[in-house]
């Protein structure tokens, strides 16, 4: 009796702050072990996933037929996106090597070894397509040259292990985070070392930059998020309220807000000039597989293209869609089966494409 009281309590609880959830998914790609992330390429008629079973895969996001299987690494394949013009792949891999492919053909063509991951946005292609950058997990990060595999600049700290790495959106800078909290500002065509940020105590797996360029927001294991100025690396303003590692920060497309999520069952939306906190909003229910309302913390998270719409993913394996002005939660999405690891938008808006440890991943259809 008590347990269906309480049953009964949460379900109505949840009943009222969020809509039915929703089972259907458009398309579900099958691996042999955990999905460990996936994406849809530029132009949005493709899917790439990465798995725990030694391999990436693309997909027609349309039917979901499987169109390579990229089969080079030996160990966990980590990560997997496509170049900004669609026309490469790269991959790394638990076996410290990092793989670049031929989108079209799904052939090998260059292969970089020697890297270590520590569990950040560790790989970035520059706007042009041109550079490829690999926060190597060691006191260098590498920037090399997709169609030849030559290593271009080496970013090198004597004391620092490098975790995070993105281009600035005009290609001209590269910003690269560390395990001891600082943030170093780099010119993209020589190497040089332009600015040497220090605020953060703990790690920074995650980095965005603003759509303009002007500002970068940073997310660290010390519970906060962090927006600095590009030109002069000043911090502007400190993110405070998480009370666990913040596992991603975002500007939406129009540099207004700032979204963040951590290890817990709450995100938040900022004002990105003011740093104030606009909207918190718990999500500590999660419809688990059985259909019923559960305790359940979110392990991932994206930003739509126009902004409008926050997509978080749940350990239970559910989905939710909140609305970035509001944080009103306006679908939940229901099919996996456990935590879903990478969430990520179609450049449309219309659809969004989900990596989980259920060996899974989903293409999911939204209007």
């Amino acid at each position: 009796m008590k347990h269906l009281f309480y049953t009964t309590f949460i379900f109505l609880l949840f009943l009222g702050t969020v809509q039915a959830a929703e089972r259907s998914a458009v398309i579900t790609l099958w691996h042999g072990d955990w999905v460990r992330s996936a994406a849809f390429s530029p132009d949005g008629k493709k899917v790439i996933t990465a798995s725990d079973d030694l391999t990436a895969c693309v997909w027609d996001a349309e039917t979901g037929r499987k169109l390579h299987t990229l089969g080079g690494h030996a160990d966990w394949v980590m990560q997997a996106g496509f170049s900004p013009d669609g026309k490469k792949i790269v991959t790394i891999s638990d076996d410290n090597v990092l793989l670049i492919w031929d989108a079209e053909s799904g052939k090998e063509l260059h292969m970089l070894e020697d890297h270590a991951l520590h569990g950040g946005q560790t790989v970035a292609f520059s706007p042009d397509s041109k550079k490829v950058a690999l926060a190597s997990g060691k006191e260098t990060a590498q920037v090399l040259a997709p169609d030849s595999g030559k290593v271009l600049l080496a970013l090198t700290a004597e004391t620092e292990y490098w975790l995070a790495v993105a281009f600035s959106p005009d290609g001209k800078k590269i910003v690269t985070t560390s395990d001891e909290g600082t943030v170093h500002f780099w010119d993209a065509d020589t190497g040089k070392e332009l600015q040497k940020s220090i605020g953060h105590t703990d790690w920074i797996r995650g980095l965005s930059f603003s759509t303009d360029g002007k500002k970068i927001v940073t997310a660290s294991d010390d519970e906060t998020a962090r927006i600095w100025d590009v030109e002069t690396g000043k911090e502007l303003q400190t993110l405070q309220g998480h009370t666990r590692w913040v596992r991603f920060a975002v500007f939406t497309p129009d540099g207004k807000k700032v979204v963040t999520a951590c290890d817990e069952t709450t995100f938040r939306v900022w004002d990105a000039d003011t740093g104030k906190q606009l909207h918190k909003l718990t999500l500590w229910l999660g419809w688990g597989a059985n259909l019923l309302p559960e305790i359940s913390e979110i392990c991932s998270g994206t930003v739509s293209p126009d902004g409008t719409k926050i997509a978080v993913g749940k350990m239970s394996g559910a989905i939710q869609i909140v609305e970035t002005d509001t944080g009103r939660i306006v679908r939940t999405l229901v099919g996996h089966t456990d935590w879903v690891r990478s969430i990520r938008f179609s450049p449309d808006g219309k659809r969004i494409v989900t990596a989980s440890d259920d060996e899974t991943a989903r293409i999911w259809t939204l209007e």
